[in-house]
């Protein structure tokens, strides 16, 4: 298992390193190479010529542009992609070259980062449209940014016009134009796309692999939010992919699955956050990512009903999306200063994707050139930091699980040790006729009984209950049995024998503060069978003793006392008190867990149901009356847990 776990790491270590530097290292598109029989592919880089649109534009407008001749004061030269000038408030840009000769297995013209509108001239002929390029501003956009145009035959020489639509500071192709064979072009969207669509499925993978852990410990809510999180991360850069065109062109389909990717995204980072990261304000954390879970399903619902265009979601969403991310990095930096590694983790990887968003949108709006995409790799090393969180937790699970079958083992071990510490249930005499019972709440327990023959017809029986519960009940527990065997050979009355186990115990219980309450019962039997016996019983803070007579009467001796180590009952002393049993009557000996057994109201068993029990229980045998009373509490509590060891002592003349 250890193994296993240091493996993790170091596929984690591997992942962390590729997320730093994969975007270095991964070559940037080039223009793809033909096959040798055919001429490369051509990057159309100068003699480009550009002009904005104000609309609204008529047709015949249009076709003055297209047949304007290359020297109309217009159309500017364009010395670069992107060097645009005076576009003021425009938002449709024109551009235009010729085509130069060349021979390719289907002609076709390769471009990228074209996502609201496009449509492509030859000449005067419209070949190519995607998208409005006349816009509202409130359409959806395409969901495509990669285009590939297809050439007629007699394409050389003419010219190649582009009509575009951009909201946004930036407007056109980024990374060039390029002519060539269509499936060069492919082959260049695959070279240009297939980190992300490997980080996407890495993405994937890891939500199916946390779903499968929720599903067997579904308990651990960490590993749903972290399923909801790598899905949406994982669908969110799927869909900027050019290859999803491979499976896809509809544009309904590209922009809806990006806004359910995008919106569920918060929701998976915040219960993440909630469930690993927060020790205290959970609520505020939680509410957060409920509040995006009901705007979620509010937006996309609404959208799809056509009660709000699908863009004016975004807006409120990015107020929240704000809000959220400000409150949880206060809250990680908090926990980071006060020296949580999960919030250590978690800064490092909101820091990774923080400086990878600062680079798109720097690039974005023209402040440096970025070769390609990095805000995949930023929200993949972010990914990683979580899973390390995951996995953080995981070892200490693994330590926890460990460590508690450690004890468990040593409880079953201590439990054993401690039932062997009680005789039998039945002693070895056949009269009179004794039963015992004892169940702890716990592995552990505090009840005790025992026995004792001082010869064929004096016996002594015993019933204590060690306070508290668990290993600390136990403990004492042993320390009175001990005690009491040590002096029971001394044949002491009762009530001294409580007195002298009472200044024993206290040497033991004047640092934990615990006590022990036993009831112990003198039997001596008559001569012969039909002459029965004397009791003798004495109390320290135990239940009486009950005594089942034959007329089917229930008797309480009245006998009580301070319990044992509490080191006044040897001062003040116990009380006895006697009385005779005939051939055929009972004494009930129980600790205080029959009479509290709580059932699912939270009502006792209490004494009076337990004297009602004793009074209807069979008087055949020990056996019987003991069985009788066990099922009596049992159909009372029910499936409640336990709430006190019990023990049960019966005796029959």
């Amino acid at each position: 298992m250890h193994s296993a776990s240091h493996h993790l790491k170091l596929a984690g270590l591997v992942l962390v390193l590729a997320a730093i530097f994969g975007p270095v290292i991964w070559p940037a598109p080039a223009a793809a190479q033909n096959p040798v029989d055919e001429p490369p592919v051509v990057e159309l880089a100068d003699g480009w010529q550009y002009r904005w649109e104000d609309p609204p534009f008529s047709d015949a407008q249009k076709q003055a542009v297209l047949a304007a001749p290359a020297d109309d004061p217009g159309w500017m030269p364009l010395p670069a992609l992107n060097r645009w000038q005076n576009r003021g408030q425009a938002r449709i840009l024109w551009m235009r070259i010729p085509l130069p000769n060349g021979h390719w297995r289907d002609p076709s013209i390769f471009l990228d980062s074209v996502d609201q509108g496009l449509e492509a001239y030859l000449g005067s002929t419209l070949i190519y449209r995607a998208g409005q390029v006349e816009r509202s501003g409130s359409e959806p956009a395409l969901g495509t940014t990669h285009h590939i145009i297809l050439l007629p035959e007699g394409y050389q020489g003419q010219t190649l016009s582009l009509r575009m639509y951009s909201e946004y500071n930036t407007i056109g192709p980024r990374t060039g134009v390029f002519l060539g064979s269509r499936a060069d072009h492919i082959l260049n969207i695959v070279h240009i796309d297939i980190d992300r669509f490997v980080i996407a499925t890495l993405f994937l993978l890891i939500a199916a692999v946390m779903l499968v852990f929720f599903l067997r410990r579904s308990e651990q809510r960490a590993y749903l939010a972290l399923a909801i999180f790598a899905a949406s991360a994982g669908a969110f850069i799927l869909w900027r992919t050019q290859l999803v065109e491979f499976f896809t062109t509809n544009t309904f389909v590209q922009e809806y699955s990006k806004l359910i990717a995008i919106y569920t995204l918060p929701v998976g980072l915040a219960s993440f956050f909630e469930y690993t990261v927060t020790p205290g304000p959970r609520r505020i954390v939680r509410r957060l990512w409920q509040i995006h879970a009901v705007y979620a399903v509010a937006a996309i619902g609404l959208a799809l009903l056509g009660l709000v265009q699908p863009l004016n979601t975004v807006a409120p969403f990015e107020i929240l999306v704000s809000v959220t991310l400000v409150i949880i990095v206060a809250i990680s930096a908090r926990e980071m200063l006060r020296g949580n590694p999960e919030a250590r983790l978690f800064t490092v990887g909101y820091s990774i994707v923080l400086v990878a968003a600062i680079l798109e949108i720097s690039d974005d709006l023209g402040f440096i050139d970025m070769p390609r995409r990095v805000l995949h790799w930023g929200m993949f090393g972010f990914g990683i930091m979580l899973v390390f969180i995951l996995l953080r937790r995981f070892n200490q699970a693994i330590e926890a699980r460990t460590q508690l079958l450690t004890l468990q083992r040593e409880l079953t071990i201590a439990h054993r040790i401690q039932q062997n510490l009680l005789p039998p249930a039945r002693p070895d005499w056949t009269s009179p006729d004794v039963l015992c019972f004892t169940v702890p709440a716990k592995d552990m327990g505090g009840d005790l009984y025992t026995y004792h023959a001082a010869n064929a017809r004096r016996f002594s029986l015993t019933v204590g209950d060690a306070s508290g519960k668990g290993m600390p009940a136990a403990l004492l527990m042993a320390v009175s049995l001990a005690s009491l065997r040590a002096v029971i050979n001394h044949q002491l009355p009762p009530g001294n024998l409580l007195a002298h186990l009472d200044k024993i115990i206290e040497l033991y219980t004047r640092v934990t503060w615990q006590n022990c309450a036993l009831c112990q019962v003198e039997l001596v039997l008559g001569r012969d069978t039909n002459s029965g016996a004397s009791l003798r019983a004495a109390n320290a803070g135990c239940i009486p003793p009950i005594i089942r007579r034959n007329n089917g009467c229930v008797e309480w001796m009245d006998v009580g006392g301070i319990p044992l180590g509490v080191g006044l009952g040897a001062e003040s002393g116990y009380r006895e008190e006697k009385t005779t049993l005939a051939p055929g009557e009972m004494v009930v000996l129980t600790s205080d867990g029959v009479v509290e057994a709580h059932n699912h109201a939270r009502e006792m068993f209490g004494f009076e149901r337990l004297e009602r029990a004793v009074a209807a229980g069979p008087t055949t045998s020990a056996e019987a009356m003991l069985t009788h009373l066990r099922l009596a509490v049992e159909q009372f509590v029910g499936h409640t847990d336990p709430h006190d060891d019990m023990t049960i002592v019966v005796v029959r003349i």
